[in-house]
């Protein structure tokens, strides 16, 4: 997700997708990393594999006080490939 809008809809749709057995994945990049101060992050992280860019994270949330939740991992740029690789299937926003 490389935006910071529209997270209700990201949350709606990967619950939908996770309450019929689907693996969510969810990548944070850009101005999506704001929403990693977002309270539905720590309610997605219980069941979503989430990564945010760390590149965009230093950048746009340096002032940040409260901690990620222990399942949310923090991916340099070059592993982009990585988190590509693990989905069948991708909305951007």
């Amino acid at each position: 997700m490389q935006s910071d809008q529209h997270f209700d809809f990201v949350e709606q749709l990967a619950t939908a997708a996770f309450e019929k057995g689907t693996l969510v994945k969810i990548h944070l990049f850009g101005n999506g990393a704001k929403c990693a101060d977002l309270p539905a992050l720590s309610v997605l992280a219980r069941f979503a594999q989430i990564t945010i860019c760390s590149d965009s994270f230093k950048k746009l949330c340096q002032g940040r006080t409260a901690s990620l939740p222990r399942s949310v991992r923090l991916v340099q740029p070059q592993q982009i490939s990585e988190v590509v690789q693990w989905c069948d299937r991708s909305v951007v926003f």
